[in-house]
């Protein structure tokens, strides 16, 4: 019997062996092949990925100046509406200006957990956010789509939140010191990933999607003893909370970069899935082995010069490759494993999608 692609995913993040590897796209702001640009969501459909990912609705201000962006000339380049929507919801400034680099960061300059108290937070929609919210999953879930559910954030929900808001020098020195104004500041950032984890599994998401970059391309920003100290216990906060209201929900952490040294901590918090697993960064293989009924990966296809400057069948050798490396034994969703832009070819994106549901089935 042939599985809708919510059953397809599911049976991936239990570790079963779908009818086809499922697919997915995160992140993409791609253009059609005539050059026009296309919603990430039309562009999902067109390409028959898997998964759908929703977000908690924007606050009446921040579509009034998504509304005012958009009403802009249109040689008028002002990059991620959505990016800049959030940027401007937290107060985050990340122009370059002759003020000085940490001029983006309206906590650079708080001396106390009082400061920090006084800062503005962003209105996230409450009552009317969890209902769009919910509607959301519902719309995608009746079509036979599983939904991966994102809380709101700045860049990530605890650490780069914190640091974009602290500025990073600043709140790296933090961490290292144990400074109560940062430590304060983190969990304040935790009570509301935590809110809105219960907000998702009431929604009943079927993933609970949440992160922050941690890894560069060779090493992690902050070793495993500090994440053990610092952040495993503020996410496994996050988790908990999610499955209070919702108990069988799924976790999948996003870390860009190399973060193999965090994998074994974020199966000790509760975290199912990791996602994108770069290849060129983390050994997939490796991982398979090593944690192949614990963590579904999720990701794994290719690296950025491979889909903005490879060829379709260079492309379609990657899928193969990755299938026959990973698909054994469940707990596999193939994806790019870097954010596709409009300088990406459509024709490789179509030929990554094409040959998944070609070669996996």
């Amino acid at each position: 019997m042939q599985m809708n692609a919510r059953q397809r995913v599911l049976a991936a993040l239990r570790h079963e062996r779908p009818d086809r590897i499922p697919t997915s796209l995160f992140w993409a702001e791609l253009l059609r092949p005539d050059g026009r640009s296309i919603d990430l969501a039309e562009a999902r459909d067109l390409l028959r990925a898997d998964v759908r990912v929703v977000h908690a609705e924007p606050t009446v201000a921040a579509r009034q100046f998504e509304t005012y962006l958009q009403s802009l000339p249109h040689d008028v380049f002002v990059g991620d509406l959505a990016q800049l929507r959030r940027y401007h919801a937290w107060g985050y400034r990340p122009e370059r200006s002759p003020h000085g680099p940490e001029k983006p960061s309206p906590l650079r300059h708080a001396a106390s957990v009082d400061d920090v108290e006084a800062f503005a937070f962003p209105d996230f929609g409450g009552d009317a956010a969890f209902q769009h919210l919910r509607w959301d999953v519902e719309a995608h879930q009746r079509r036979g789509l599983p939904v991966f559910a994102v809380p709101p954030r700045l860049g990530g929900v605890i650490f780069e939140a914190a640091w974009r808001l602290r500025g990073f020098d600043a709140f790296m020195c933090d961490l290292a010191d144990g400074s109560a104004v940062s430590m304060w500041l983190v969990d304040r950032l935790t009570d509301l990933v935590c809110h809105h984890a219960r907000m998702i599994a009431a929604a009943d998401a079927d993933v609970l999607y949440f992160g922050d970059d941690f890894g560069e391309p060779t090493r992690l920003l902050v070793s495993p003893a500090m994440w053990q100290r610092v952040f495993a216990p503020r996410y496994r906060r996050v988790v908990a909370a999610a499955r209070t209201v919702k108990p069988d929900i799924h976790v999948c952490f996003h870390s860009d970069g190399n973060f193999t040294g965090l994998l074994e901590h974020l199966v000790a918090i509760g975290v199912d899935a990791v996602e994108p697993v770069q290849p060129d960064c983390m050994d997939p293989a490796w991982i398979k082995r090593r944690f192949g009924q614990q963590l579904t990966l999720v990701g794994c296809a290719g690296t950025a010069w491979l889909f903005h400057h490879g060829t379709g069948e260079q492309v379609r050798a990657e899928v193969r490759r990755r299938i026959d490396q990973l698909a054994d034994g469940g707990g596999l969703i193939l994806a790019p494993a870097y954010d596709l832009m409009s300088c990406t070819s459509w024709e490789n994106v179509a030929a990554f999608f094409d040959e998944v549901q070609r070669y996996g089935s």
